[in-house]
């Protein structure tokens, strides 16, 4: 790959500018219980900078949290607990298969969420440890 484009993919995968206080006012959001306010503020992240692991990573989080939060309202919050769970294995995946500094934090989640406390998906569990034993990554 030409030097000019590794410069222009590493430009794209940079952290915003503000990232930082981005991130703990989402964290906040999550810790004061505003769960669906730290959700929009790091899809807005994802919508301007989709190459950004750190935002994926950051609205999965959030995702779980919210689908952690359905689980303890109880069986009437299913339709809502799936909804966010899955939302959170898309953007955790999205990390993981970039193989960027968020893959094995990105992976298990993945492994955690596809267990039978959570999505109950066990056959996606091999599929989404993969990525990180893939070529020239060590069992």
């Amino acid at each position: 790959m030409p030097f000019a484009t590794w410069v222009v993919v590493a430009l794209l995968v940079q952290a915003p500018a503000g990232w930082d206080a981005t991130y703990v006012r989402g964290q906040q959001l999550v810790l004061d219980k505003k769960t669906a306010d730290a959700i929009k503020l790091f899809e807005s992240v994802v919508k301007a900078s989709p190459a950004f692991d750190g935002a994926h990573y950051a609205l999965a989080e959030a995702h779980h949290m919210a689908g952690l939060e359905a689980i303890l309202l109880g069986p009437s919050h299913d339709a809502a607990k799936r909804q966010h769970l899955e939302a959170a294995a898309k953007h955790f995946r999205l990390a993981a298969d970039r193989k960027g500094e968020y893959l094995q934090l990105a992976v298990g989640n993945l492994m955690r969420l596809y267990g039978e406390d959570e999505l109950n998906q066990p056959k996606e569990l091999p599929r989404a440890g993969a990525g990180a034993c893939g070529p020239g990554r060590r069992h």
